[in-house]
């Protein structure tokens, strides 16, 4: 079905001069003036919209976690009250519903002083136009009686102006683009898979919503944050729950970076962190006034934390744990400590987990719901393999073959679950890729056009190693946790020896967790340095490992590792550009003794090393020996821990940092 663009907007009950998609990118046009937030006085009032259920249509499955998540995370650190949150879900969320809500229940409440914070979790899609109005109209996907029906984004947007608050912010997470690959149980994508079955809302005949062609709201600019302006979005399964990708990282921020972030902050940080479809990137987007926060309100608690407590029965504690990234949260093992942070300070031991939440028990009885809570051991199990989808276009006898392929790589890959997390997708070509749909590279091509399945997964064997190895340092990392005293600094080797990126761990309160440039950008022969120092009372042992764009790994030292002493920093490390081009990461991994189990293993793989940096062609092993090295010492009289490697934040840190190699403009 083809829309006119005027039909629609008139359907919408809006005019030809509604504010259009393209007026929502241009930052030029939000007004610069922003309400000091020191003086704010108005209520905080919320509207959390969550679409799962689509009628006969295809569903979503991850928008109630989503709203679960939000919930918990105004009330816990903005100060919303919980009956200041109004909740529409699945087939509350028609359009009728909304119009209502906002027209009439949020009308009568929202004064001029008052905050309006909107978040809508479901489908998006682009209504498709005729030649001579060519532009899509991008729209929110909502449940009708007939089927689908979706509203213009403008006059979602037009619905919040029309309350004129002192501040609104809108949460978009979903996306408007098709993605490269078709819905699975472990991944789908936030747009609407057919915009044709979609019939626009009929706005009710009581309708005066006039869209404002400016961003102004009473006295400050409208925040917007979007999942993704262009590109998809996805929703994946976190420990058995699907939840919003985009939902997910905010809460992760927000928790454990830097509760006091900015819309700019948001901008140059949190993109950087938010995984992206590598074959179809999402442009995420925050607008509004530039120091204005994030959630358009100071948060009550600034001190970044791994989570908080949830709720309180009779049975032990619900714990939000979002401030761990969800790669890591998805594979930490019962049994992982956290502190809840108070006078006494008691250890909660975690039991269990679903989604971005867990269970678990204190070591006292008494604890208070929203407390916060900080990660002090993290438990990874031994036995942790990649997890391997199989495509969907497999053929029954295929997928038997390829599960008992992956099978035999013990501790390697094993072939998940519907609702497991997934690292990699083996297709139907018998190849491994993303689980946006990238061939993964480095992958031997097959020299037979009829290769067997049983030969496919052997073929990939060494490159599973050497991916497995890479999700091992991932899930290595702890930098919003550790407790190690370290300052670590990237310069551009240029005359003004630039600062590109400075990180200081243990956080401390009211310390901005904000880096000048997260991911700069370097030429291919360009020379930086790193720095490393130790602000501590005691020696620390540290290893460097670089993977570049095509995931290869390399070692950044000498496989000692280089030994920092107390209160002195290394020598400057030498940085160089190199191919391929692309998004390199760099991982430095610190701790407290000597790295004698990577040493050996390095010893018996690859004699001296004297190349710096060194390629590592089976890195497995070393960084099972680099595991073994960063155990935590087990209390006196008591047994390691078979089933799990266990580290302490109090042992151990490990920094991620992140750069973009491009051409040079002679060669490009």
């Amino acid at each position: 079905m083809a829309w006119r663009r005027r039909d629609f907007l008139q359907a919408l009950g809006l005019t030809c001069g509604a504010l259009g998609f393209s007026s929502f990118l241009r930052p030029s046009d939000l007004k610069q003036s922003v309400q000091a937030l020191s003086q704010f006085r108005g209520r905080k009032i919320a509207l959390l919209i969550g679409i799962d259920q689509y009628g006969q249509g295809p569903n979503l499955g991850g928008c109630q976690q989503d709203l679960k998540i939000q919930k918990h995370l105004l009330e816990s650190r903005f100060g919303f009250a919980a009956t200041d949150i109004v909740t529409l879900r699945n087939d509350q969320a028609s359009g009728s519903g909304i119009f209502t809500t906002f027209q009439t229940d949020l009308k009568t409440q929202v004064k001029p002083e008052d905050l309006v914070f909107v978040h809508f979790s479901g489908y998006g899609t682009r209504l498709v136009t005729d030649p001579a109005d060519p532009e899509p109209i991008p729209a929110l996907v909502l449940p009708g009686k007939s089927g689908p029906e979706a509203i213009a984004l403008s006059t979602f947007q037009a619905l919040i102006q029309d309350l004129n608050p002192a501040q609104g912010i809108l949460v978009l997470d979903t996306s408007f683009d098709p993605g490269s690959r078709p819905p699975a149980p472990y991944w789908r994508p936030r747009t609407y898979p057919d915009e044709t079955a979609i019939a626009p809302v009929v706005a009710p005949e009581t309708t005066t919503v006039k869209s404002n062609s400016s961003f102004a709201l009473g006295r400050s600019a409208l925040i917007h944050l979007w999942a993704a302006t262009e590109g998809i979005t996805p929703e994946v399964q976190i420990n058995g729950v699907m939840t919003g990708l985009f939902t997910a990282a905010l809460g992760q921020y927000l928790s454990a970076y830097d509760p006091m972030v900015t819309v700019t902050t948001a901008q140059t940080n949190l993109a950087v962190r938010l995984p992206k479809d590598e074959t179809q990137p999402a442009t995420m987007t925050f607008l509004g006034t530039k120091t204005a926060p994030l959630y358009g309100t100071l948060p009550s608690d600034t001190l970044p934390a791994t989570g908080q407590i949830f709720s309180q029965n009779p049975t032990g504690l619900e714990v939000y744990l979002g401030g761990f990234e969800p790669e890591i949260l998805q594979a930490i093992a019962p049994g992982s400590e956290l502190t809840i942070r108070t006078e006494t300070a008691p250890i909660l031991q975690l039991s269990g987990k679903a989604g971005v939440f867990g269970q678990g028990k204190s070591s006292t009885p008494n604890v208070t719901v929203g407390t916060a809570i900080q990660e002090t051991k993290r438990h990874l199990p031994r036995n942790l393999a990649l997890k391997i989808a199989l495509a969907e276009d497999l053929s029954r006898i295929e997928r038997v073959d390829a599960t008992s392929a992956f099978a035999s790589l013990t501790n390697i890959a094993s072939v998940s679950n519907p609702q497991d997390w997934v690292d990699y997708v083996f297709d139907e070509a018998y190849q491994l890729t993303t689980v946006p749909g990238k061939i993964v590279p480095g992958v031997v091509p097959a020299s037979d056009t009829n290769e067997a399945i049983k030969s496919s997964v052997n073929r990939l064997l060494p490159r599973l190693e050497q991916l497995l190895a890479l999700k091992w340092l991932r899930l290595l990392v702890n930098e919003t946790s550790t407790q190690l005293p370290l300052k670590v600094t990237v310069q551009r080797l240029d005359r003004f020896s630039t600062l590109l990126t400075a990180k200081t761990t243990p956080f401390s309160l009211g310390q901005s967790k904000s880096n000048p440039n997260p991911q700069p950008t370097f030429t291919v022969g360009e020379k930086g340095q790193y720095q490393l120092e130790n602000t501590g009372t005691q020696p620390l042992f540290c290893l460097g490992f670089a993977q570049s764009p095509k995931q290869e790994l390399l070692l950044l030292t000498a496989k000692e590792g280089l030994k920092i002493p107390p209160e002195t920093a290394t020598s400057p490390l030498e940085l160089t550009a190199l191919r391929p081009l692309g998004v390199w990461t760099i991982y430095w991994i610190i701790g407290d003794r000597p790295f004698e189990n990577f040493q050996d293993q390095a010893t018996q793989l690859f004699g001296d090393l004297e190349t710096i940096p060194q390629r590592l062609e089976k890195s497995l092993p070393l960084i099972q020996g680099l595991l073994s090295d960063l155990q935590a010492v087990p209390p006196e009289g008591t047994e390691p821990n078979k089933e799990n490697y266990v580290f302490s934040t109090t042992q151990w840190a490990g920094l991620r940092f992140t750069y973009t190699v491009v051409e040079t403009e002679a060669s490009s």
